[in-house]
């Protein structure tokens, strides 16, 4: 099972601090206002979805400071997966306990793409803003999942060995890439 979650109005950061260690609560501490904001909308929508879907208490989820690397999860002393992005005003978190997964999302406005096609093979085909965008979330998902340097995969064409769900809303994109086709997938809407 994968659940995506995502919030379109960020909450402000005194609504996520309840959720958050004293390690993650110093670490928005340390960094900008809207670094510290993103930060903490991630981890306490994080934690709620493992909380409502799979009955995790707080006490039971670890998930490391930010690093170079993706943020690894751990439940119950176990590794899972999971993937955060921000946009805007915006949040999404995906968790699997089984399976691999990627999410990104892009508030979608006005951008001159045509420039990036030129300087990536991968969105040479794209002809309007709406593919820039799907092609683009598409994207940075899959350098997520496979944990390759985005720059990387825009200088190739996507791998067709992955899954991929786009989720259009109220102006912004979302894309989910995972791995197993008969994947059950849960959404919820703004926690």
């Amino acid at each position: 099972m994968i659940v995506l979650g995502y919030r379109l109005d960020l909450q402000t950061t005194d609504e996520c601090l309840a959720l958050l260690t004293d390690d993650e609560k110093n670490y928005v501490l340390s960094v900008s206002v809207k670094r510290g904001l993103s930060f903490a909308n991630g981890r306490s929508l994080a934690k709620l979805l493992l909380k409502k879907h799979f009955s995790i208490d707080s006490a039971d989820i670890f998930i490391d400071l930010p690093n170079d690397a993706a943020p690894k999860l751990v439940v119950k002393g176990e590794s899972w997966f999971m993937s955060i992005s921000h946009s805007g005003q915006a949040v999404c978190v995906a968790i699997s306990s089984t399976q691999k997964i990627g999410v990104d999302i892009e508030q979608t406005k006005p951008r001159e793409f045509e420039k990036f096609k030129n300087d990536y093979p991968a969105l040479q085909n794209v002809s309007n803003l709406d593919e820039f965008y799907q092609c683009w979330c598409r994207l940075e998902a899959y350098s997520k999942f496979s944990c390759l340097p985005l720059l990387q995969v825009l200088q190739y064409k996507c791998n067709d060995e992955f899954l991929f769900s786009f989720l259009p809303l109220n102006g912004y994109m979302l894309c989910l890439v995972y791995q197993q086709a008969m994947a059950e997938i849960t959404i919820d809407r703004g926690m």
